[in-house]
């Protein structure tokens, strides 16, 4: 009964007391969180309520379900603790997901669910410190913390006395987490996604990181991480490195030539030199973000080599030289439906991993929660685009650096992107900008130093005029009330002014002539005063 536009239980519903199988996820239902559906349907399996305005606290039935394997509450208005006895009345449930509620309190209890395969709090006032057993449940894949209010260190835990057979997911992003990340996160082989951004996080990355051979997702963008990024990242098969708004430092490291590479971000950091002509070799590539950095040079051309790039931002640098040509070649479309993006799920037969289901039944288990962001400018505008919308997206961002020439705009996609792609660039013409080129097709150059001070000393000259109005008749009415005052010094008094006078005509007509004048004796000045 899922995406019914339902406004209220059916009347049925409070008749049934054998259901296995009830999903009422994205309606218009609303109220009390109805309890009485679990209370009364002792071999419920399946829980879905997903995408609701359910209210009110969570309670579980007076008895124990040993059924129950898979409780979906989440994106509705749940307040309260998450009860702590939900282990124990589902003794074998396997994925719980009360994410987008209002839960709060802390954890202690519900680490003790041995059987939980993923476990989603995503986007609630959960807050306190992270339980060790949180990371160390036997069977638990996937963990997803995000959007809380957790504080304090990581919990350090002994590796050498447990095993992580199961654990591959990890998102603590947009907390209040701190401090180094602990050793014991670069040394469990089988992570493939590892979420800690937006918290407050610092260090350099340990040589233990590149251990992680599975990993395919890794989003360390808006801590405080310094430093490099270590050689050994080379060797790893990753995809979606996000590593923006830190302090990292020091030339595009050769290491990220990962040619499994779907995106890179590495916008917001102090990185120098030159953009790498080996990043034409990142043949999988849709995603390039190097906003915000110290890059100088010219775009190199064999960016244009990327067909796949779907969003490049190479905006706020000191990139100079002509836009490459070839770049008009580019499609910059939205990904195609082939492109999974790191929120994609999957379809997976439940009897998989667990035996209480229907014979040939199938349940939507997820393959990756962790959801992609990217901070774009489009229309004069920063925003984070995550998740699916992503597939959707397409753009380029080349404002604020120092390039110069003719854009190339009436060509392929180009064509569609508004003047904000180019802002910041003085030099640039052509649409969608309002400078236009020279009438002989040639780019403009770029103005020597002397235009430019010709162009200054253009400036100043104006200024001074309007100053030297201002003044003029200030200084002779205070010259001829000396003179009125004092008249033994008129004679003198009327040289010095004639001097002054002649002196100021002089000026402006040097400052203003077409023509530049004859040199000065340098003995005018004293003939003038003498």
């Amino acid at each position: 009964m899922s995406n019914c536009r339902a406004k209220g239980l059916p009347n049925f519903l409070h008749y049934r007391t054998g259901l296995r199988y009830l999903d009422l996820s994205h309606n218009n239902l609303g109220g009390q969180n109805p309890s009485w559906l679990l209370q009364n349907n002792t071999r419920l399996q399946q829980f879905l309520m997903e995408g609701n305005s359910f209210k009110g606290h969570l309670q579980l039935p007076k008895h124990v379900n040993v059924n129950m394997f898979q409780v979906d509450i989440s994106g509705n208005k749940m307040r309260g603790q998450i009860p702590m006895n939900i282990g124990s009345m589902f003794p074998h449930l396997q994925i719980l997901n009360l994410s987008r509620n209002v839960f709060e309190g802390i954890l202690e209890e519900l680490a003790k669910s041995g059987s939980l395969l993923t476990l989603r709090l995503s986007s609630n006032n959960l807050s306190g410190k992270i339980p060790p057993t949180m990371f160390t449940l036997d069977k638990l894949r996937q963990l997803y913390l995000d959007g809380n209010n957790f504080d304090g260190e990581m919990p350090l835990i002994d590796i050498s006395t447990l095993s992580f057979p199961a654990l591959s997911d990890i998102d603590l992003s947009d907390n209040h987490l701190s401090v180094e990340l602990p050793k014991w996160i670069w040394n469990v082989p089988n992570f493939e996604a590892l979420d800690f951004s937006n918290n407050n996080f610092y260090g350099h990355f340990p040589l233990e990181f590149c251990n992680l051979g599975l990993l395919r997702f890794l989003d360390l963008s808006q801590n405080n991480f310094s430093g490099s990024v270590p050689s050994c990242i080379s060797s790893l098969a990753i995809e979606h490195l996000h590593l923006s708004r830190n302090r990292l430092s020091g030339p595009l490291p050769h290491a990220l030539y990962i040619s499994s590479l779907v995106a890179l971000d590495l916008g917001q950091n102090n990185l120098t030199g030159k953009i790498p002509y080996w990043v034409a070799n990142l043949s999988a590539l849709r995603i390039l973000v190097l906003r915000e950095n110290h890059f100088k040079g010219e775009i190199p051309s064999q960016i244009c080599q990327l067909n796949l790039l779907s969003i490049v931002d190479l905006s706020q640098n000191k990139l100079s030289g002509h836009i490459p040509s070839c770049l008009s070649t580019l499609t910059l479309m939205p990904t195609d439906k082939s492109f999974r993006t790191a929120s994609t799920s999957y379809l997976l037969d439940a009897s998989q991993d667990s035996q209480f289901v229907f014979p040939g039944s199938s349940y939507r288990y997820p393959g990756s929660y962790v959801e992609e962001q990217v901070l774009f400018t489009t229309k004069k505008g920063s925003y984070s685009y995550s998740g699916n919308l992503l597939e959707y997206m397409s753009g380029i961002d080349l404002s604020c650096n120092m390039l110069t020439g003719s854009i190339p705009y009436d060509k392929a996609q180009f064509a569609t992107f508004d003047e904000s792609s180019y802002l910041g660039n003085p030099f640039l013409c052509g649409p969608p900008k309002h400078e236009n080129c020279s009438g002989t097709g040639l780019a403009p150059t770029t103005p020597n130093a002397s235009s430019i001070e010709e162009e200054s000393g253009f400036m100043d000259k104006h200024a001074f005029l309007v100053t030297f109005l201002a003044s003029y008749p200030i200084v002779l009415t205070t010259i001829g009330v000396v003179l009125y005052i004092n008249p033994y010094c008129n004679e003198d008094g009327f040289i010095s002014s004639s001097s002054a006078s002649t002196l100021a005509t002089i000026s402006l007509w040097s400052m203003f002539s077409e023509e530049a004048p004859s040199p000065m004796p340098w003995w005018f000045p004293l003939f003038l005063i003498v």
